[in-house]
């Protein structure tokens, strides 16, 4: 879904781009073109919705995916400033705010002192600088953050950081 002035310009640009994103790592030769046949082969369904309902931003872009079984992952971001920068504003409704660019490592953690101390010891074994974080906890138990990396951790530091009871998920991610 997009939000604002501009969701009328360019909408099935950005739906394309969102599409061939995707499929990227899925599918080999994928581009914006040939993107939503390719999503369709795969028995994907797309929706496209322009919506000119106010929303926190004066841009924004929504996207949720309804997985097997009927779990929902959603993301929405906009871009800020004439320079038009971009940022991630929402995870699974989960307010935060981060670049999306380089290594990010997403966790999401039961809530409690300790975690971001316990991830930074952990990652400095290796030499992994955090250059950024966002931090997102709602009402509930977990809290949720990405952590900017100026490098990627190996598999084995990736397993160390799960191995922690406190923590309920780890992935890591190549924007």
């Amino acid at each position: 879904t997009t939000y604002g002035t501009g969701s009328e310009q360019g909408a099935g640009a950005i739906s394309r781009s969102i599409q061939r994103g995707y499929l990227r790592g899925i599918v080999e030769g994928v581009n914006d073109v040939n993107a939503p046949s390719k999503l369709k082969a795969l028995g994907v369904e797309v929706q496209s919705i322009r919506s000119s309902a106010e929303a926190d931003y004066k841009e924004l872009i929504h996207v949720e995916a309804i997985l097997a079984g009927g779990k929902s992952v959603s993301i929405a971001g906009t871009v800020l400033g004439k320079a038009q920068s971009p940022r991630i504003v929402s995870i699974n409704g989960r307010t935060l705010e981060f670049i999306p660019e380089g290594k990010l490592l997403l966790i999401e953690n039961q809530d409690q002192p300790g975690i971001i101390g316990a991830l930074g010891t952990i990652l400095s074994k290796e030499k992994v600088n955090i250059a950024n974080m966002a931090l997102s906890r709602t009402g509930g138990t977990n809290a949720f953050a990405v952590y900017q990396l100026d490098s990627a951790p190996s598999a084995t530091t990736l397993a160390e950081i799960q191995k922690n009871s406190a923590i309920v998920r780890v992935q890591l991610i190549d924007a």
